[in-house]
């Protein structure tokens, strides 16, 4: 629907209170109660702030009701703070960008009361992509510098269930584009930001094209997602996400890209593309610009993410790219969907260490109580830094477990693989202290031994202990491209609550030197 005619009377809201210079930040619509409620002042600071503070701010402009920007849009400078009126609904509908220098703040005094930022007339062919500072083709949210987003929202209902899952998208704290103009968030500040229940709504462009196959309908921008840390190193440490939602995008959603310390809680992922939750993977002549160090993850929801597209792979749930000390607990995967079929719930791709000259990667992290259903790959593992996965369960997925890499050094603890798809391995062991150890874990699907790159060791085993093999073991090792050996070793592992017995494998392709051995409770063993 077309915005109604603006007139030329202007509210006066400007960097000094009183000054009639200040006038032009806002148009309001005729007939509407827009209105600028008061500016307030505080004073003048005595020194610069520490490294990673926020600036002072020196005057908060208080806005409610319907409002219109400029054409081309706004900024809050720094030392600026915008405020939502907190008694007052309040949509400030943007026609341009809105870059925050200063402070945004959106904190809703009740859940009547609804604070919404709305971009539109956004035409996403212009959108160009990438960079660090705000482009005026690709219209959104912008906080650099010193900026801050205070945004405190609650949720007012909206209940979807989609593949299994029950979750809400209604929030009284709204940053959203349109259907037919996706916007987005992009952050690269200095200072920590706090972001609680707010619903992202047609967040993360993509470009489109015209054509008439949905594979080639639109091509991927990139850095448009629905909330994107951008390289915001130590400054974002200490960033709060927390009950937000992002959905009906076109392109990923909750991305800490090279930024630390970010912890995001309760989030949901709904009808994204790509990936619900993810960041660039390291490369191995980045110096570790990419990673992203100290995440936790709790409680997050990646549901219905999908990708018709050929480019970019990797489509997930849940994308852990490099860093140190990921931490994931109770969060779930549901629905992902590729046009390649590989559409994983949970995913550790393959990528650089971000240090040419470690061989031990830059990427660790313990995983705890994750879930994931409903997907064409419940797990996708091709890395081999350390990652410890506890009390992980996975079902009705097609596959359940693709793991790969030539050095891994994963450890599974107390899994459940409830699929008849399986676990597929190919992943090995170059020396001491490698490995993948499968421990105490239950398998309904068969455990499918696969090939590997390189030949492994003898004395390095892919470990499988004290775990249920319900359907038995599968050697498969027909892939031509992957022609090396491997040593498997089941330790004290049982089907139907019986030991292990040469008749539990079944064996379709076998390489020449491949070692296959089972240990038994008592100490005997034998050789497949």
């Amino acid at each position: 629907m077309p915005l109604p005619k603006v007139t030329r009377r202007q509210v006066l809201v400007g960097a000094a209170a009183g000054a009639a210079g200040a006038a032009g930040w806002f148009l309001r619509r005729p007939g509407e109660q827009a209105r600028v409620l008061g500016v307030q002042h505080s004073p003048s600071p005595t020194a610069s702030p520490s490294p990673g503070q926020p600036a002072p701010v020196l005057s908060t402009q208080i806005i409610g009701g319907a409002i219109l920007s400029p054409v081309g849009g706004l900024t809050v400078p720094a030392g600026q703070r915008l405020r939502f009126d907190p008694e007052r609904s309040t949509t400030l509908t943007m026609r341009g960008n809105l870059i925050v220098e200063g402070v945004l703040e959106m904190r809703p005094a009740r859940r009547d009361v609804i604070h919404t930022i709305r971009f539109v007339g956004l035409d996403n062919r212009r959108f160009v992509g990438g960079g660090d500072v705000p482009l005026e083709s690709d219209t959104g949210l912008w906080v650099i510098g010193q900026g801050r987003l205070d945004c405190s929202g609650v949720t007012t209902g909206g209940t979807v269930s989609a593949f299994g899952e029950t979750f809400t998208v209604g929030r009284n704290v709204r940053i959203e584009g349109t259907s037919s103009g996706k916007a987005h968030t992009f952050i690269r500040a200095s200072v920590a930001q706090s972001i609680t229940g707010v619903a992202f709504r047609y967040m993360g462009a993509a470009k489109p094209t015209g054509h008439p196959d949905p594979q080639l309908a639109s091509t991927f921008v990139g850095g448009r997602y629905a909330l994107h840390f951008h390289k915001c190193g130590e400054g974002s440490r200490g960033s709060i996400i927390e009950n937000c939602v992002a959905y009906d995008g076109e392109n990923r959603g909750f991305v800490p890209h090279g930024s630390h310390g970010i912890t995001l809680r309760r989030c949901t992922a709904w009808r994204t593309r790509m990936n619900g939750f993810w960041w660039d993977p390291s490369g191995d002549s980045d110096a570790g610009i990419n990673d992203s160090h100290d995440l936790i993850l709790e409680d997050c929801l990646a549901v219905d993410v999908r990708n018709l597209l050929t480019e970019p792979p990797s489509v997930a749930g849940f994308t852990y790219s490099g860093g140190r000390n990921t931490v994931a607990r109770r969060c779930r995967a549901a629905g992902v969907r590729s046009w390649d079929g590989e559409g994983a719930g949970h995913s550790w791709p393959r990528s650089g260490s971000g240090d040419p000259t470690s061989d031990e990667g830059a990427r660790d992290g313990l995983f705890e109580d994750c879930v994931s259903h409903d997907n064409q790959q419940g797990v996708f593992i091709w890395v081999k830094e350390k990652i410890q996965l506890v009390r992980f369960r996975a079902y009705r997925n097609t596959l359940d477990v693709r793991q790969g890499a030539y050095r891994t050094r994963t450890l599974w603890t107390g899994a459940a693989f409830e699929s008849p798809g399986g676990y597929q391995n190919q992943a090995t062991a170059l020396r001491a202290g490698e490995g993948l150890t499968i421990d105490a874990s239950r398998f309904v699907g068969p455990f499918i031994c696969g090939s590997h790159a390189v030949d492994a060791p003898t004395d390095q085993p892919v470990l499988v202990r004290t775990s249920a093999l319900e359907a038995g073991i599968v050697i498969d090792q027909s892939n031509s491209s992957e022609p090396g050996r491997a040593y498997y070793l089941f330790d004290r592992c049982n089907r139907a609550g019986r030991e292990l017995q040469r008749g539990d494998f079944t064996i379709r392709a076998r390489r020449p030197g491949t070692r296959i051995e089972v240990v038994n409770a008592d100490g005997s063993r034998f050789t497949v």
